[in-house]
C-alpha cells in the first residue's frame, strides 16, 4: 500500500493509527518490534477487511497548568530515534532504525 505518514520516535513515545472506518488505535512505541534493514515490517494495528490505515501520528504528553495541579494532555507531533511508517492498506506498519 501507499505510505500515509512517517516520523521519528523514541521508546517512551506512543503512536496513533487512524483507520478509514474512523477507528483510532494508540500503541506504545516500546511495544513495537524493532526491525533491521532486511526486515519486512511488523503489524502495529489490525484493521477490518475493506478498511485501510489513513494516517499515523505521534502522541506527545504536554504539561497543563490548571491552577494547583499539573496534568498531562496528549498532543500530536514529531520526535527522534526510530522511524514509523504507515501504509494505506491493511498491510503491516513498519519501523525502521
Amino acid at each position: 500500500g501507499e505510505v500515509v505518514g512517517a516520523f521519528t520516535v523514541s521508546d517512551d513515545d506512543e503512536v496513533l493509527v487512524f483507520s478509514s472506518a474512523g477507528n483510532v488505535m494508540r500503541t506504545a512505541v516500546s511495544e513495537i518490534s524493532v526491525q533491521g534493514r532486511a526486515g519486512t515490517g511488523v503489524r502495529v494495528a489490525r484493521v477490518d477487511d475493506g478498511d485501510s490505515v489513513v494516517a499515523v501520528a505521534q502522541v506527545l504528553e504536554a504539561a497543563i497548568d490548571d491552577g494547583d495541579e499539573t496534568d498531562t494532555d496528549a498532543t500530536v507531533s514529531g520526535a527522534d530515534d526510530a522511524t514509523v511508517v504507515g501504509t494505506g492498506d491493511s498491510e503491516p506498519l513498519t519501523e525502521e532504525t
